[in-house]
């Protein structure tokens, strides 16, 4: 397996290459955005790339690469490069730009699983997950449903009556981070070359959550209320 495999790089994005203009130049996945800089990972390095003024004034913002695209770029320099082309997506997230009503925003792309996070406190809402569930399937991205803070205490029949109409159709799990072998089993539902997301509201345990999962710490986290 070759490096950018491990990003989730395969035959269908080299054909999708193929009919590019730019087919010749390199390829890599947008791993950061910043507005119109992107840091794109390449099977030559990290660059950090600007958008060719074609793409930059010749297309809607809503066009603009945004995490996970597949682009192709050209290096200008030791670590710099101009992307000139995005191939087609799928399996995008999306949220609705602020002020607007139904204009929508591409926040991810090529996601093969949505980890929806909800906690078992007073925050816990069947009809919140719901909605995450729905956005995320009608993307054909697999949604799985995590349960956080079961340390806390929680009624289980109570819950598990509540979303019963789910657990039958999707993988359901059930963590905290006191429990060493909840966090090793959602790991091991993640595999190599797949992209995956954590989503849901605010202080239910996400980024505690993904810190646990990857054995450092890569996000702040509140202290518990």
């Amino acid at each position: 397996m070759n490096h950018l495999q491990l990003y989730g790089w395969n035959e269908e994005l080299f054909q999708q290459k193929q009919q590019s203009n730019y087919k010749d130049f390199a390829h890599g996945r947008v791993t950061v955005t910043h507005k119109t800089c992107y840091e794109v990972v390449s099977e030559t390095g990290s660059y950090s790339c600007e958008l060719t003024g074609s793409m930059l004034y010749g297309q809607d913002a809503s066009e603009y690469p945004c995490t996970g695209d597949w682009v192709i770029f050209q290096t200008i320099d030791t670590g710099k490069g101009i992307i000139l082309d995005r191939l087609p997506r799928q399996r995008t997230l999306y949220r609705l730009k602020s002020g607007t009503v139904s204009e929508r925003q591409a926040i991810a792309s090529f996601v093969d699983k949505a980890f929806v996070v909800q906690s078992l406190d007073e925050n816990f809402n069947v009809r919140r997950i719901e909605r995450f569930m729905l956005q995320t399937a009608d993307e054909g991205i697999q949604p799985v449903l995590v349960l956080t803070k079961t340390d806390l205490g929680f009624n289980a029949e109570e819950i598990e009556k509540a979303i019963t109409h789910l657990s039958h159709k999707i993988p359901v799990f059930y963590t905290s981070i006191e429990s060493p072998e909840s966090i090793d089993k959602l790991r091991e539902s993640i595999h190599i070359g797949e992209t995956v997301v954590f989503t849901g509201m605010s202080g239910v345990g996400k980024s505690t959550l993904i810190n646990a999962l990857c054995k450092q710490p890569l996000f702040e986290t509140g202290a518990i209320s």
